[in-house]
């Protein structure tokens, strides 16, 4: 975690990544959130599953 509110450059690379400067913003490699609700990432974490198997949050039931 970072706090982009006290430092510039954490600020600058989270616009440079996301595209916006609000918060929170979510990055893990590839994957970006940016100015989510819970709602709104786990939506996104849904059409991704190889990013959920790299967190380690994959539902290992298949069948749903």
């Amino acid at each position: 975690m970072r706090d982009v509110d006290r430092s510039y450059p954490h600020l600058k690379r989270m616009v440079e990544v996301s595209g916006q400067s609000l918060t929170p913003t979510f990055e893990w490699d590839d994957f970006v959130v940016p100015d989510f609700s819970i709602d709104e990432l786990l939506d996104e974490l849904h059409e991704r599953p190889d990013v959920q198997m790299r967190l380690g949050i994959a539902d290992d039931n298949p069948t749903g």
